[in-house]
């Protein structure tokens, strides 16, 4: 791993984290908020952009694979802090649990037609909200996959920007 990609992870990944901790210590379904959790991955996307070199025809600076690379290294360390952070506010805060119900039952009553809202409510109702280690590891790996498409966007970017 590259010691710039290890040090902009850090960096990153400690804003991301440190700012939904503040949202959640201001209000905790302030942390759930789609418009601020967004903006806050606006931090990782900016590091991975403006971090990762420039992609070069010649190869001196740096390749397309070593840019992807970097930039997708900046963004798991990222997404690992936040992922730490996040379950560990679930793990530790019963409320929290209640909180994510809360906010899931509001989603199904606006996005899921009435004649399936019955099912999905008694499907939230019986769920378990609290950590569990495979929901873990496959949140990790959806945001893993994102990251990766980020990655070859910012890398596909720098490649059109240097021709």
């Amino acid at each position: 791993m590259h010691p710039l990609s290890l040090r902009y992870g850090l960096i990153s990944g400690a804003s991301v984290a440190g700012l939904m901790l503040v949202f959640y210590l201001i209000d905790k379904p302030l942390m759930l908020n789609f418009y601020l959790y967004l903006l806050v991955w606006c931090i990782p996307l900016w590091f991975m952009y403006s971090k990762s070199g420039e992609v070069s025809e010649s190869g001196e600076e740096g390749t397309f694979r070593s840019v992807f690379t970097r930039s997708f290294h900046v963004f798991l360390i990222a997404s690992i802090m936040y992922q730490m952070m996040y379950f560990g506010v679930t793990y530790f805060d019963g409320e929290m649990v209640d909180v994510l119900k809360q906010a899931d039952i509001k989603r199904a009553e606006v996005f899921i037609p009435k004649d399936m809202l019955k099912e999905r409510l008694s499907e939230i109702e019986r769920s378990d909200y609290g950590f569990n280690p495979r929901a873990t590891f496959l949140t990790l790996g959806l945001s893993l996959i994102k990251g990766g498409i980020l990655s070859i966007g910012v890398a596909l970017i720098k490649r059109m920007r240097s021709i």
